[in-house]
């Protein structure tokens, strides 16, 4: 397959129009040592649905797979550190299992985003181009990853977004799927997680006794999905009123301002969708003792050192989140999180760790189905099949060119009915006394909270 001239390197025969002809000889030769599709795969790869084909299970015997991990700060970031340390897990399971993947080793090459859009892309560009990886795992913040994407397209290195939810990155493929067709994401994006977001406000407004609603959205890109739409949601279903609803800056140090603003129009809830400035704000809400409750799309909260780094100070904060430690969203979750503890010595509730381990397994369980590593034979199978491997949901598909949000996963939870039964995303809460221990739990939706939702009023206000 070739590559836009402006990231190849001449001379050189390209890895995947070799594994094409591979691929073709073998299934000439006939289909001894084969397995079927139906066959149980490693951890992480489920039974699926496909094509009827039967791919040698040698046919990559000797060779190395290698997968490229763009990380947000894993050095010094859990969101980023995580992601990397899931994605390596599932590499290892897949290594120490009985083949491998169709005999390959994979071998997982790690960079960092940098938080930078610049050194986003040069990275992207020295995997996709020097190292020639595989598969692409990572990315982070939505202006850092669009343009990952130039890399990705020149080279025609499949990718899976799995570190960020910005829904400009799906706008992108759509307006040129052509070329930016290579990029698929293992996490819901940011519309989902407003919808979710509002189920959860229509489920414990009336038990919380939120009729007033403040709604403040940092100016990010990544929250323009939010912010109008979720101020609109609360008014047409009726949740709440909503007396203040801003985009606030990115730089903020004091939220005293506003917060007077919403204790002076008397709302019983601040909905509070941050990154940059997330941990400020959690700080000073919990230490001024506010008499609202706090919590909204929260991704600093996310993480598990989140109560130690504010202070301990913001009992009763909640968030979404792709998995914590105690949900119940699939079966595969739980068993998970042991073995990451096992691996690592601790668990963890970053989302992205999940996000990266699920892409793994989801790239893997593709190229084991197609007998092939090369996009053009994977990009078909990844829209046609439903992968019931997946810890996030209890089945995944992706979204076809056609649709909102190509390559995206579907989202099939419009109502709360709907979202109690998938429990992806699920809310998590930090449940705690004031100065004191707290522990992250899962609130909702009904499936991943086990039954019943948990949420409690912050404890002084109670």
């Amino acid at each position: 397959m070739p590559r836009d001239s402006g990231d190849t390197r001449d001379g050189t025969v390209d890895r995947r129009d070799l594994l094409r002809s591979a691929i073709a000889g073998a299934t000439t030769v006939g289909i001894a040592g084969c397995r079927s599709l139906d066959a149980a795969g490693p951890a992480g790869t489920g039974n699926e649905t496909g094509p009827g084909t039967e791919v040698p299970n040698d046919l990559f015997k000797g060779e190395t797979l290698k997968i490229g991990g763009m990380w947000p700060l894993p050095d010094d970031y859990t969101i980023g550190r995580d992601a990397q340390r899931g994605a390596a897990l599932a590499v290892k399971e897949h290594n120490q299992s009985s083949n491998g993947v169709l005999g390959a080793d994979l071998k997982l090459l790690n960079r960092s985003t940098d938080i930078s859009p610049a050194a986003s892309r040069q990275n992207t560009r020295e995997l996709c181009l020097d190292e020639e990886v595989d598969v692409l795992n990572g990315g982070f913040l939505g202006q850092s990853y669009k343009l990952m994407m130039e890399p990705i397209a020149s080279t025609q290195t499949l990718s899976y977004f799995s570190c960020g939810a910005s829904v400009p990155v799906v706008e992108k493929i759509a307006s040129n799927y052509e070329r930016h067709k290579y990029n698929f994401r293992s996490i819901g994006n940011m519309a989902q997680a407003r919808d979710a977001e509002l189920n959860f406000l229509e489920t414990a407004a009336d038990r919380m006794g939120w009729d007033r609603i403040a709604v403040f959205t940092e100016n990010l890109e990544v929250y323009d999905a939010v912010a109008d739409p979720l101020v609109q949601g609360i008014r047409d279903r009726g949740i709440a009123e909503v007396p203040i609803a801003k985009r606030t800056s990115q730089s903020i140090i004091d939220w005293k301002p506003l917060f007077d603003q919403a204790e002076e129009a008397n709302c019983d809830l601040v909905c509070a969708n941050l990154v940059l400035t997330g941990m400020t704000a959690a700080r000073q809400w919990g230490t001024s003792e506010r008499p609202f409750d706090f919590g909204g799309i929260h991704l600093l909260a996310m993480a598990p050192d989140f109560w130690e780094a504010v202070g301990r100070v913001s009992p009763g904060l909640w968030t979404l989140n792709m998995g914590a430690f105690d949900s119940q969203q699939t079966p595969q979750m739980s068993t998970m999180q042991d073995r990451f503890k096992q691996e690592y010595g601790y668990k963890t509730s970053a989302y992205s760790c999940f996000c990266a381990y699920d892409a793994v397994n989801n790239w893997v369980e593709a190229v084991k189905a197609t007998g092939s590593t090369d996009p053009e034979d994977l990009i078909p199978y990844l829209k046609q099949r439903t992968w019931n491997g997946s810890i996030l949901k209890p089945t995944l598909e992706y979204y076809d060119e056609d649709a909102q949000y190509p390559h995206d996963i579907k989202w099939s939870a419009p109502d709360i009915e709907t979202w109690n039964e998938l429990g992806f995303p699920p809310v998590i809460q930090w449940q705690g006394e004031k100065n004191g221990e707290a522990r992250m739990e899962t609130i909702a939706p009904k499936r991943a909270a086990g039954g019943e939702y948990k949420i409690k009023k912050t404890p002084w206000l109670r």
